[in-house]
């Protein structure tokens, strides 16, 4: 989650949005709905774990909730009342491909699978996950997302170092 919001303000800054902060919100708040779901049911939780190359995460919720962890998140964040500019790309990035929708949704989406691949680069790879048009759309290339991936690592060691510097001493 903290990953993907690093990607997400990344993004945003190279394709221009202005207000970076919500989707960096968005990106942290984004997949809130799985901590929901193993509170819930430990059960379902893991068996939503199970996803891989074939059977993606987001299509193992649809198959075994009947909804997404994404769709949780964004009904939690309208019960919070949190701003719709915030819930909206949450509640849409899944099908930025198949819908024409804003900026924010298709950042959301390509931070989200960016976000998979580093977590999962056996099973994921950008060919496979990546949606080329929505880059174009941002007016971004293969190299901005590879960028804006390589930041966020770095300010997610930068954060995780500070935390705990023992964890990260040479």
């Amino acid at each position: 989650m903290f990953f993907c919001g690093l990607v997400s303000k990344n993004l945003a800054i190279k394709s221009g949005i202005r207000d970076i902060e919500r989707l960096f919100v968005a990106g942290l708040l984004q997949n809130f709905g799985e901590l929901i779901v193993a509170k819930v049911s430990a059960d379902i939780a893991h068996q939503c774990e199970q996803y891989n190359s074939q059977s993606l995460p987001w299509q193992l919720q649809e198959q075994l909730l009947g909804f997404t962890y994404t769709d949780i998140s964004a009904d939690l964040l309208k019960v919070w009342q949190l701003p719709e500019k915030i819930i909206m790309p949450i509640r849409f990035f899944n099908d930025a491909q198949n819908i024409q929708i804003n900026k924010d949704v298709k950042v959301l989406f390509l931070a989200s699978r960016l976000a998979l691949i580093d977590s999962d680069s056996d099973n994921f790879t950008y060919e496979a996950l990546i949606d080329e048009s929505l880059c174009n759309t941002l007016g971004l290339s293969s190299d901005d997302l590879i960028q804006a991936t390589e930041i966020a690592s770095k300010e997610a060691e930068s954060i995780l170092s500070m935390m705990n510097p023992k964890l990260f001493s040479k």
